[in-house]
């Protein structure tokens, strides 16, 4: 055993122990006033959290359980839109997420979406670990 190893206690952030309750993905925890919208056909549902690989979707669950795959447009509230396709992997009576097919969502979309989320609402951040 190393010295670093052995001065690391258990539960410290390298330990292997805390990194299996962290996730490997950075996930945005939307403020309700400030959700994307993923559009689907004719539909329009908010998007409560967004993550590289996968997004929750204020969507019924009876939609959800109608289609299995999906192909629509994620737009952001400055307008911007990015193609999205995917899979329901959960459903619930007022949520449902979608595990995202292909790249997904870049990180670089991810760190900005969030930089303007602080900026605009430092307490959020703070509550929410973005600080």
């Amino acid at each position: 055993m190393s010295k670093q190893e052995s001065a690391r206690k258990p539960g410290d952030a390298n330990d292997g122990t805390a990194q299996e309750s962290q996730r490997s993905e950075f996930r945005i925890v939307f403020p309700d006033t400030d959700r994307p919208e993923l559009r689907i056909g004719d539909n329009t549902y908010a998007v409560r959290d967004l993550s590289e690989s996968a997004m929750s979707v204020l969507a019924p669950r009876f939609y959800c359980e109608q289609i299995e795959e999906l192909s629509g447009t994620l737009v952001m509230r400055d307008g911007s839109e990015h193609a999205v396709t995917g899979r329901f992997i959960r459903c619930s009576d007022d949520r449902s997420v979608v595990k995202f097919e292909g790249a997904g969502m870049p990180y670089r979309t991810i760190l900005k979406l969030q930089q303007e989320l602080i900026r605009k609402y430092p307490k959020w951040g703070r509550e929410h670990g973005h600080s």
